[in-house]
């Protein structure tokens, strides 16, 4: 998104027109608000996740629930199944039915087998057969299921000779084709029954049919949700059992089969939350489906809750926020008044009846506020009269000045007269010390009144100072010079030399009864200047003299100057504050007999203006 200039005009209009408080109010709002928000999400994400978690957790337990109770009907059928094959009434009437006895009598298996079955209601009928002969069915057994001619019509019939297993679980038991589409509960449990005197002879057959009603109760009561589909499926995925809800999730199938336990999964833009649960002694898995709707009343709950507090929080955060805003602003409002009555302004509104003492007390930031503008008040009185009263100062100097002031040209022309008049008389060390003063005077007087000065300059202003030193100390002082050509026109520091060359004389060749040499050199490395100056005498305390040159711009310990070395103190800061702490002077003992004062300059100075 782009602003033009016209829009970026009127929010800068917009802007400068809102008063502090509403500053505040806009500022608490745009801290608080973000938070709320952030917070309110954060919380809204961990208890939707928390619900939906407790969702998973309800299905698992479902499932589980129903899991169990199936495997009770499927694991007491399987025991019931056991106990016929090994019992020996029914042992006996199938060996009798094996050795061709029409009808051999069956009461005590008849009484075995229904005191089994009395109790269990998942049971409907127990069907015994041997080889193409149906020798026992209980009452419920109708002809569908307890006559040879409509067993054999079965499409679980043809598979028995196959089987690998003690027992086999069919569903669809009642139809007479296998069909992928489902058509009802209808399962059975068949057992082949073997002779207990040779366990490789097959003698018959169990088949026991589970109640379809009973296991569709199983089903319809599972207590989750109201359109919810469950499957229980065989090792072959093949449906045996499922309940009859009001909408069909049957695609969702394969997707439920690819899961692993409970998980909420999206097809269509429609959430789902599905399960699969596999038994635990035999290959089946119980598959259930439903919509995330019907069951999300939690995080409906939990949703609406938030949104509920969320608008709570942020009505209290309006309130505190125009509260605090005011509350925030009325001083300072009522301090901007009282600055402006006291410049003769008006404010806004009514007159302020204002107590100085209750700023004066104050402890915040407002009271620091009216205390630092009653100094600066104070202080600009004061500046006010100083400034009046070194006006008056300054005009009457300018007049003493004028009074006073000596024409250079006239002290020139004098020394001038003097030199004619020593040459005359034939005085030529008078002449050239006259000359020498002259130079100096000259040079020190130098209209350029800038920090800076060429090097040359210095040089020749040192060399007219050591002229007037040689006609006092005559042989016993020797100057050299060694300076680079190129070193001539740098800038440096005005009156850098003279100070450390007098000390040189003062405290080396003065103090010696022999001859004396001062060495200045001067050279450039890479952007670095380097003026050395050496004098015959170590009678100099290094320790002393680096302790004398400590200096730090920012340690108000160091703006004091000590009594001794003035000059060389003087020297050394105005280096380091206009250069910088890498640069100034430096002093070691050179060949045990001669003190080296070192000069560290650099070579350009950067926005020098000439």
């Amino acid at each position: 998104m782009t602003w033009n200039k016209s829009e970026i005009h009127l929010f800068r209009q917009f802007k400068n027109k809102i008063d502090f408080r509403m500053r505040l109010f806009l500022t608490f709002l745009t801290i608080g608000l973000p938070v709320l928000l952030i917070i309110s999400a954060g919380f809204y994400y961990f208890l939707s996740r928390s619900a939906q978690g407790e969702l998973i957790n309800s299905l698992t337990i479902t499932m589980e629930r129903l899991r169990n109770q199936v495997e009770l009907v499927t694991s007491e059928t399987e025991n019931l199944s056991r106990n016929i094959i090994y019992d020996k009434d029914v042992q006996v009437l199938l060996q009798k039915a094996r050795s061709g006895e029409k009808y051999p009598n069956n009461s005590d298996v008849s009484y075995f087998i229904n005191s089994f079955i009395i109790n269990r209601e998942y049971i409907n009928s127990v069907v015994l057969m041997s080889e193409n002969t149906v020798i026992f069915s209980t009452e419920k057994a109708y002809t569908n299921v307890s006559t040879i001619n409509q067993i054999q019509k079965k499409w679980w019939f043809s598979q028995l000779g196959e089987e690998t297993k003690p027992y086999s679980w069919y569903g669809h038991a009642l139809s007479e084709t296998k069909s992928e589409e489902f058509k009802s509960n209808d399962v059975i449990l068949t057992r082949v029954i073997r002779s207990l005197e040779d366990y490789k002879i097959p003698i018959g057959r169990v088949m026991i049919y589970i109640n379809k009603s009973y296991v569709d109760g199983i089903l319809k009561d599972i207590g989750w949700g109201s359109t919810t589909n469950v499957w229980i499926i065989d090792e072959n995925n093949q449906v045996i059992l499922k309940n009859t809800p009001v909408r069909d999730y049957s695609f969702l199938f394969d997707k439920i089969i690819a899961t692993n336990d409970v998980q909420i999964i999206e097809v269509n833009n429609e959430k789902y939350v599905v399960g699969k649960k596999p038994f635990k002694n035999s290959g089946w898995q119980l598959l259930v489906a439903t919509p995330f709707t019907e069951v999300n009343d939690n995080i409906v709950s939990v949703r609406n809750q938030m949104i509920m507090v969320a608008g709570i929080v942020m009505l209290i955060l309006l309130f505190m926020a125009v509260f605090l805003a005011g509350n925030m602003a009325k001083p300072i409002h009522t301090l901007s008044n009282m600055m402006d009555l006291y410049h003769g302004g008006h404010s806004k509104g009514e007159t302020l009846a204002l107590n100085v003492n209750d700023y004066n007390s104050r402890k915040d930031e407002i009271g620091a506020m009216y205390r630092s503008y009653q100094r600066l008040v104070n202080r600009t009185e004061t500046l006010i009269k100083e400034i009046y009263i070194k006006d008056l100062e300054k005009k009457d100097a300018e007049l003493a000045l004028l009074e006073t002031q000596i024409n250079p040209h006239f002290l020139y022309n004098t020394l001038d007269c003097i030199n004619w008049m020593a040459l005359a008389n034939g005085d030529e060390r008078i002449s050239e010390m006259v000359t020498a003063l002259s130079d100096t005077f000259r040079l020190s007087l130098t209209k350029n009144n800038g920090s800076f000065i060429d090097l040359e300059h210095e040089l020749q202003y040192i060399e007219s100072y050591l002229t007037i030193q040689k006609l006092r100390f005559g042989d016993r002082l020797t100057c050299n010079y060694e300076i680079e050509e190129a070193a001539r026109k740098l800038k440096v520091v005005r009156f850098v030399l003279q100070p450390i060359v007098e000390n040189g004389i003062k405290h080396g060749i003065s103090l010696s009864e022999g001859p004396g040499v001062i060495d200045i050199k001067v050279q450039v490395m890479g952007e670095v200047l380097y003026i050395t100056i050496l004098n015959d005498g170590a009678n100099i305390d290094l320790g002393q003299m680096e302790k004398l040159l400590e200096f730090d711009v920012n340690n108000t310990e160091y703006l004091s100057f000590e009594s001794k070395g003035y000059g060389i103190q003087n020297i050394n800061r105005r280096i380091k504050i206009i250069h910088g702490m890498e640069y100034g002077i430096q002093y070691k003992i050179v060949d045990k007999v001669r003190t080296a004062c070192i000069i560290r300059l650099p070579k350009t100075i950067p926005n020098l203006i000439e």
